[in-house]
């Protein structure tokens, strides 16, 4: 489980949350600018908060200012808007530069029918090919913890129902906590099992 308790000043508001999240499929949702990427980075341990604390399966992250895990040891996957792939890495470099579990990340690779890019680099294959490497790239290390900020932004149509379905069958088979951030009242609907809507900074209501 994911506990989150935090205050972090912003430059028009304050963030002041808490929530948390068991192993299920929660969304962050609300308009743009509302605190929501600031959240995901606090419990990856991107930014620092001003106050609270935040706890991942009864181990400390950090209280107050203090980080007290680095964030190579969170065992957290992070997802980002941009995919953020080493633009000077192949896939397959960017794939298993953290890599903790061979057998299903390469099952992964697999499954998500992106073998025959794992020579390309980032800038020689599509927005629906970058979200399923950072995709892989974020299970490779074998995470406890899944945050994806608008993963499915930069997709199409029908990319986007395809990574949708997948992203729910992985969540059943690695049973973790997955957060993600959107704005999509679509992507809620198809993939939330809970839904915490924030606006400037609150959270106005639990679904």
């Amino acid at each position: 489980m994911l506990h989150v308790q935090m205050k972090k000043q912003l430059h028009h508001f304050t963030l002041d949350v808490a929530f948390s999240v068991r192993r299920e499929l929660t969304c962050l949702f609300g308009p743009s600018g509302s605190g929501k990427t600031t959240i995901l980075h606090c419990i990856a341990g991107l930014t620092s908060i001003d106050s609270g604390e935040i706890r991942l399966h009864d181990k400390w992250l950090t209280r107050g200012k203090k980080q007290l895990v680095p964030i190579e040891q969170r065992r957290i996957g992070y997802v980002f808007q941009d995919f953020a792939l080493f633009p000077h890495k192949t896939v397959r470099e960017n794939i298993t530069y953290a890599m903790r579990d061979e057998k299903k990340t390469f099952a992964l690779i697999d499954t998500l029918q992106i073998s025959h890019l794992l020579e390309r680099y980032p800038h020689e294959i599509s927005g629906g090919e970058k979200q399923r490497v950072a995709l892989i790239r974020a299970l490779a290390t074998k995470p406890t913890l899944l945050l994806l900020d608008e993963p499915f932004t930069a997709l199409d149509k029908k990319t986007k129902q395809a990574s949708i379905v997948e992203l729910k069958r992985i969540h059943r088979e690695w049973d973790i906590p997955i957060l993600f951030v959107t704005h999509d009242q679509t992507e809620v609907e198809k993939l939330a099992d809970r839904t915490i809507f924030i606006e400037t900074g609150k959270i106005k209501n639990v679904t």
